[in-house]
């Protein structure tokens, strides 16, 4: 539970204080479905006759919602993740080939090592 002059987790953009989350603020959340909402009932207003009186008003909830989440700033609600460092992903035929001619040059003796060293 937040307090007074706390900041709640929920009311923090992503990538914020709280270190980021892909979850996004509960506005966020409102506008999306809202816009998703007003997108079906005007797709049902196509399919349906089509009846006009749908698809306007589903556009027009659709418009609204999305000019008020870019109010509200949904964008900011974006993670930007550091690069990932990830190994070199081998998956063709040869892969196995490099892989092992690679372990065995790293275990080859190096001169003097060897048993005639």
């Amino acid at each position: 539970m937040a307090t007074h002059g706390s900041r709640d987790s929920r009311d923090t953009p992503a990538g914020g204080e709280h270190g980021g989350s892909h979850a996004g603020r509960w506005q966020s959340w409102l506008w999306v479905v809202v816009m998703v909402a007003g997108f079906t009932i005007a797709g049902a207003g196509l399919t349906l006759g089509p009846s006009w009186t749908l698809v306007a008003g589903g556009t027009a909830a659709f418009v609204i919602a999305g000019i008020a989440a870019l109010a509200t700033g949904i964008m900011a609600d974006v993670v930007l993740d550091a690069p990932r460092v990830t190994a070199e992903e081998t998956h063709g035929p040869l892969s196995r080939r490099r892989a092992t001619s690679a372990d065995a040059a790293d275990s080859a003796p190096e001169d003097g090592d060897g048993p005639t060293g």
